[in-house]
């Protein structure tokens, strides 16, 4: 029978796994919610084995184990299991979630590219300083026949992107058009 303070905390958590409800959703099974009382009251750990569904107390909202870039998930038998969020590859036991951005796992921009993993999970490429293009396909403004003169050498600096155009030898410029001249 055990003493007053064990049939009290065991009549509580009878009380509280009879009357709670939790709805279930997503075709996730339903997960009790049981507020543990002080010590000084009893405690449900060595009630636990004596009521068939405790071990499904064990949920996502109660023990997480995934990565902050997962959601985590309940199997029809109440196992946990992690799914990456979009724009994210689980490079890890499944288990955990060990989520990378597909930025850095498989980096769909051009290597002159710039990556950016959007809100939303879709990738945004963005050609670096220098380079123009859609970001998967980015090419060098100094490759662009119009940019210097035939006569000169282009350059840019990679921080900025501004062209320079430098006279070859024996041309100065005359400062109209394309410097090169």
């Amino acid at each position: 029978m055990g003493t007053l303070e064990q049939r009290a905390a065991r009549a509580c958590v009878l009380r509280i796994l009879v009357q709670t409800q939790v709805p279930v959703q997503s075709c996730q099974p339903a997960v009790l919610r049981i507020t543990v009382a002080p010590a000084s009251r009893g405690t449900l750990e060595p009630l636990a084995p004596r009521f068939s569904g405790l071990s499904r107390l064990v949920s996502c909202q109660l023990s997480n184990p995934c990565d902050k870039n997962a959601q985590c998930n309940l199997t029809s038998n109440g196992t946990q299991f992690c799914t990456c969020n979009n724009g994210y590859v689980d490079q890890g036991s499944g288990l955990k979630g060990d989520c990378l951005s597909v930025c850095y796992v498989n980096d769909p921009c051009s290597f002159l590219a710039n990556c950016a993993l959007m809100p939303n999970g879709t990738v945004n490429c963005t050609c670096r300083n220098g380079f123009y293009g859609d970001g998967y396909d980015c090419e060098d403004r100094c490759n662009n026949a119009t940019t210097c003169d035939a006569n000169a050498v282009c350059s840019h600096t990679q921080s900025t992107g501004n062209i320079n155009c430098t006279c070859k030898p024996g041309f100065t410029n005359a400062g109209t058009g394309l410097p090169g001249k």
